[in-house]
């Protein structure tokens, strides 16, 4: 069962108190979907992901500078990861500072990838409900009381 989600194209919030909006660019057709909730935004990856060169551009993170709250990056999709996606994920963590990064939907050849270069030290990881072949819901902490799955 995929996820359910509706892509909200732009999210418009206070920083420093000017109105700011929170939205890749519109001409861009970059490989995640996202979901804004109250206090924090899921990015869901698509499989395509690790393949599209749009990653790499900056456009593809840069617009989430500032925001406030909880960011989840749902790997459900994702099987590996390369290089693209580990320097993604390094601006994305950068970028959101001092709100946090979580990942969920995380094999574990993606989890062992990430703890080789140190990554998972940057964020919290979920790993992937393997047994059951169902896919959860991604939460932010405070509705877990852990790191965004249940």
């Amino acid at each position: 069962m995929q996820y359910p989600y509706a892509q909200v194209l732009r999210y418009t919030a206070l920083v420093n108190d000017h109105a700011k909006t929170f939205a890749p660019d519109d001409d861009l057709d970059l490989p995640y979907k996202i979901e804004y909730r109250p206090g924090f935004v899921v990015i869901h990856l698509e499989t395509r992901a690790m393949h599209d060169p749009l990653l790499s551009d900056p456009r593809s993170y840069k617009w989430i500078h500032g925001i406030r709250g909880h960011v989840i990056v749902d790997f459900t999709h994702i099987h590996m990861i390369n290089s693209s996606c580990c320097g993604w994920l390094v601006n994305l963590v950068r970028l959101v500072k001092p709100a946090t990064v979580s990942l969920t939907g995380v094999n574990p050849r993606i989890a062992e990838t990430l703890r080789i270069l140190r990554l998972d030290a940057m964020m919290n990881m979920d790993h992937a409900p393997h047994t059951t072949g169902q896919h959860q819901r991604p939460r932010p902490p405070s509705e877990t009381g852990s790191h965004g799955m249940d």
